[in-house]
């Protein structure tokens, strides 16, 4: 028994450490703060007409929005969040897929009607202390193949960004959805930052913890089902992100296929300066497999063979003797 709770701190222990290190956002769920619709002013972005999977506005701020100490002055409304202007392949995603796809479109279309959901731009605040607000309301549900969509079926949400503090929240209202509304019944929030790397909620979508992802290969980290009227998700900067990811740097991986089954293949990123140890841990915070990467092979992608698992979810650690200790997310299926 001793020995089991000391494992599972210890997986626990990497959790907090990749995310203390890695993460450019500390992530927290906040519940049940009233939800309304935004408040006059009010700028339409589809201005009435319909939107789906495809679509994008153009949004100036209004402020400048401090993301990964950069200044952000526009932004770029997607049907699935936004992207950051001027900072690449930058986003903050609500209802996406694994791929990159998109959860939700004007519900007019399953509807065959005009624009039934609108999407809006609002500021709020003194100057020193805006909040730019993007509101999906009423937006239809993309159902995944073959399951058809249900035109009954809609979910609405806000994403604030914060002039003081470069805070992002999500505040989900009100929505109609079932078991099959969502993509394997998920919901893929993330927040890129840098190099694919994905900071993202997981788990029960009213009470969710969140891992850090690379998100070079598909990601599936997501939270499951529709979140009640009134969650909040609060994402806030991580001061320490960009000294520790240049401390990292030495030892940043990345692996696949996700899922992975017989075999897995890890990227280091060129050779350390050491020898490289393994460890693959279950959800019960058990190290299941070891295994080592010699100095040489790190200089290419090196293929591990897997023992038999059981499926599920499984953290990757590694680590050499002159770097800590750092892990990923892996998905096993047999």
């Amino acid at each position: 028994m001793k020995n089991t709770l000391l494992k599972l701190s210890f997986f626990f222990l990497l959790a907090f450490q990749l995310k203390a290190q890695n993460s450019p956002f500390v992530f927290q769920s906040l519940s049940q703060q009233p939800y309304a619709d935004l408040a006059a002013p009010v700028q339409s972005l589809n201005n009435g007409a319909l939107w789906d999977r495809n679509s994008s506005f153009a949004v100036p701020l209004g402020f400048t929005f401090t993301y990964r100490n950069q200044a952000i002055t526009s932004i770029n409304v997607l049907a699935r969040g936004v992207q950051f202007v001027g900072l690449g392949n930058l986003y903050m995603f609500v209802y996406n897929t694994p791929f990159g796809g998109n959860l939700i479109q004007d519900r007019g279309i399953a509807n065959n009607t005009a624009s039934m959901s609108p999407v809006s731009y609002a500021v709020s605040g003194a100057a020193g202390n805006r909040i730019g607000k993007i509101e999906w309301k009423n937006a239809g549900v993309i159902q995944s193949s073959p399951t058809p969509q249900d035109p009954t079926h809609f979910v609405s949400c806000q994403l604030w960004l914060y002039e003081q503090g470069g805070k992002i929240e999500i505040h989900f209202g009100p929505s109609f959805t079932t078991a099959t509304s969502f993509q394997n019944n998920s919901i893929f929030v993330k927040t890129y930052s840098d190099n694919n790397l994905a900071v993202t909620p997981t788990g029960n979508s009213n009470n969710p913890s969140y891992v850090v992802e690379n998100c070079n290969i598909p990601c599936y980290g997501s939270v499951t089902g529709a979140p009640a009227q009134g969650t909040v998700y609060v994402f806030n900067p991580n001061t320490s992100f960009a000294t520790a990811a240049r401390q990292s740097a030495a030892t940043a991986f990345s692996v696949y296929p996700q899922p992975a089954r017989q075999q897995l293949t890890i990227d280091l990123k060129g050779a350390p300066a050491a020898a490289t140890e393994g460890q693959l841990i279950d959800a019960q915070g058990r190290v299941v497999h070891s295994f080592q990467i010699s100095q040489q092979q790190a200089a290419a992608p090196v293929t591990i063979a897997l023992p038999t698992l059981a499926t599920g979810l499984y953290a990757l650690a590694l680590r050499s003797a002159t770097a800590n200790w750092q892990t990923q997310r892996l998905v096993i299926e047999q």
